[in-house]
């Protein structure tokens, strides 16, 4: 029997079920339309792995840190330190998820608790942070190895003292649907032993639109002086006229398929505003959706007008 297409795109791309059937609406039944948008999410996640030896005082430990590059967070960090050196052998280049499973499985050492707590602490501390994020925005710099090393052996020093430590690294980008596969790896058994179901179905929807991966298309407004709205009166939920300016091939094919949706024969597509940022300058950012994980950006001033629908419905096709 021959597959669906949602089943044929699931077994090629590994993608989620939710988000394949939502880009199979969106590309009308396309498989390889939707194969393409998935091979072009954006890799804005850095995935750090990190293993560490305190000689001096037999700990050591693993570090898995998702960072979000595009909005400067981390997602998501897995840590755990031990009296096991085994720790040191473990290899990096190993699937991201089994490393994961062996944090998860590994028992912390009680007298190690404060350095486990120390470097929760100072992951998620946007003095550190701001200090970690350039590096990682710069892979391919010649003092990238070096930077890494120096940032996570000044943060262990910081906690413990020691200055005998050793720091092996591997650092990769991602997409957002990858680091959610990372997050949900494992998380079943989880769910099945947990005896609060609503909780454990918020806990799955997190883990799902955390795999929602998007793509930025590079948009320009309608300007429209005389009988356009007000930038600075719009919100989100508000409706938006914009053309595609992004000249990526990707983008042109959304922009083909864009139009056929709205069957429409002009050059602007309708989107509706999911974010927006003052910027510098008195300009303005706006964030528009135009469907499952597609994304669009609008840089305009704050005193312009522009083609837009404020009552929350949009325009009618």
């Amino acid at each position: 029997m021959a597959k669906s297409s949602l089943q044929q795109l699931i077994d090629e791309t590994g993608i989620d079920p939710k988000l394949a059937k939502s880009l199979l609406i969106f590309t009308g039944g396309d498989v390889e339309g939707a194969k393409k948008i998935i091979s072009s999410f954006e890799k804005n996640i850095g995935c750090l792995l990190i293993k560490f030896g305190l000689n001096s005082i037999k700990a050591f430990g693993l570090i898995i840190l998702l960072v979000n590059l595009h909005q400067n967070k981390v997602e998501k960090s897995y840590i755990t330190v031990s009296d096991n050196m085994q720790l040191m052998s473990v290899d990096l280049m190993k699937d991201i998820a089994e490393i994961k499973q062996l944090i998860n499985v590994t028992e912390v050492n009680s007298d190690y608790t404060y350095i486990l707590k120390g470097l929760d602490e100072k992951l998620n501390n946007v003095k550190y942070l701001e200090k970690l994020y350039p590096i990682l925005k710069s892979p391919n710099s010649e003092h990238f190895s070096e930077s890494i090393i120096n940032f996570f052996s000044a943060i262990l020093n910081e906690i413990t003292t020691e200055v005998n430590i050793v720091i092996k690294h591997r650092y990769i980008q991602i997409d957002p649907f990858e680091m959610g596969k990372i997050i949900a790896e494992g998380t079943e058994e989880i769910y099945e032993n947990s005896q609060n179901q609503a909780e454990n179905e918020e806990k799955k929807e997190n883990i799902v639109n955390n795999q929602m991966s998007f793509i930025e298309l590079e948009c320009e407004p309608v300007y429209s002086p005389i009988k356009g709205i007000d930038v600075a009166i719009l919100q989100e939920g508000d409706y938006l006229k914009v053309r595609i300016s992004d000249d990526r091939e990707i983008a042109q094919y959304l922009y083909k398929l864009l139009v056929s949706i709205e069957q429409t024969n002009n050059d602007y597509i309708n989107a509706k505003i999911i974010s927006k940022e003052n910027l510098y300058e008195n300009l303005v950012k706006i964030i528009v959706e135009f469907g499952p994980g597609i994304l669009g950006k609008v840089i305009c001033g704050t005193d312009v007008k522009i083609e837009a629908d404020i009552s929350g419905k949009g325009w009618m096709i």
